[in-house]
């Protein structure tokens, strides 16, 4: 079954007991308090393509690089304009490295580091990928430190109107 828009991690994830424990990525050992979530199942992501996952109040970008044989996953919002979009980037390359480019103003973010590739001051978060079996998992920190940095709540744009002398009510645009 295609994933759909948005796919809740959290329900996905395994139950405590059986967590996988965190394992050295890239030859670093991964920063404490992160855990391996299952965030679908490879068919969810396209080939050469990326798809948008929702794990807490968080949005992230998994990519099925195929061509590479590689995976990837990094926020979703490009920080140029705060829109949810890095999912639907194309990925690529810039010499050897795998790149996704916002399709909103073709910023190129490196998918291994999260640095721009054209020398903008903009970075995106970059999170381990792995595949067992046909599990796609990300390496993550305990939600409540995701949500922190990375809640789309953090980076909407809000229509503020005064309700009364005490309240303000606001709603998403």
């Amino acid at each position: 079954m295609p994933i759909a828009s948005l796919t809740r991690a959290s329900s996905l994830a395994s139950p405590p007991d059986r967590c996988l424990p965190p394992l050295p990525t890239n030859g670093r050992r991964p920063p404490p308090n992160t855990t391996w979530v299952k965030v679908g199942i490879t068919s969810d992501f396209p080939a050469d393509g990326g798809a948008a996952i929702k794990c807490g109040d968080v949005q992230l970008a998994v990519y099925n690089f195929t061509s590479r044989g590689e995976w990837y996953a990094c926020q979703n919002m490009c920080p140029h304009k705060n829109a949810f979009v890095l999912s639907r980037g194309i990925i690529g390359n810039t010499g050897k490295t795998p790149k996704v480019a916002c399709p909103l103003h073709t910023e190129p973010f490196s998918l291994q580091t999260g640095e721009s590739l054209s020398g903008e001051g903009f970075a995106v978060e970059v999170f381990p990928v792995k595949v067992e079996g046909n599990g796609a998992f990300l390496l993550l920190p305990p939600k409540s430190q995701l949500d922190a940095l990375l809640s789309t709540e953090l980076h909407c744009v809000r229509d503020c109107r005064e309700k009364n002398a005490t309240e303000t009510e606001c709603a998403l645009i």
